[in-house]
């Protein structure tokens, strides 16, 4: 299984990179930092899609990164596009460190004019599941209020403010998993 899941993960970065210069390529890298019981614990992500011109399958990929473990997840993707709306699903395998154990997630993006959602989910038989949830909307030109929901963050309000492709956001969370609140904040630029 793990020399399979190894495979899918070099063939969809192969096909990444192999795919014509005229599609489009977005990414978004953000940095996290939770500060909880005079700690810091930080993550680093980076997340990626491909579309190919006058197509709705994409390509997807994601990495992060954090001082205990890292991940490598990527696959396919369906997008869909109205004047007003825009929707994106995808799913993939991947793998994660430091046990180079298999490693699944999906995800979905939905914007509708001011508002929008992002939710990944992950899971695996070394770390177990995971999810991150985002929500916004935006309450000026460049100020948004929403909801954060991860786990091993917790749940609670997000406000983001941006500049053209950067952000930075505030999040102040309850993980009821270790019952604490902690503040956060990320950084981030789209591009």
């Amino acid at each position: 299984m793990r020399n399979l899941i190894t495979l899918f993960t070099i063939a969809t970065l192969v096909i990444l990179s192999a795919l014509p210069a005229e599609a489009q390529t977005n990414w978004q890298i953000d940095a996290q930092v939770l500060f909880r019981d005079g700690a810091r614990e930080s993550l680093t992500g980076v997340f990626t899609t491909h579309s190919i011109t006058e197509s709705s399958v994409i390509a997807w990929s994601y990495l992060g990164v954090s001082p205990s473990w890292g991940e490598a997840l990527g696959g396919p993707a369906f997008a869909s596009a109205s004047a007003n709306s825009y929707f994106e699903v995808g799913v993939g395998a991947g793998v994660e460190q430091p046990t180079f154990t298999p490693r699944f997630g999906a995800y979905a993006l939905y914007v509708r004019g001011p508002a929008d959602v992002f939710l990944f989910l992950e899971w695996g038989d070394a770390t177990g599941s995971w999810y991150y949830l985002t929500s916004h909307y935006a309450v000026g030109r460049n100020i948004s209020l929403g909801v954060h929901a991860q786990r091993y963050v917790g749940v609670g309000p997000r406000v983001r403010y941006g500049i053209g492709p950067a952000y930075i956001a505030g999040t102040y969370t309850y993980d009821h998993e270790v019952e604490m609140w902690a503040p956060g904040v990320s950084t981030g630029i789209r591009f």
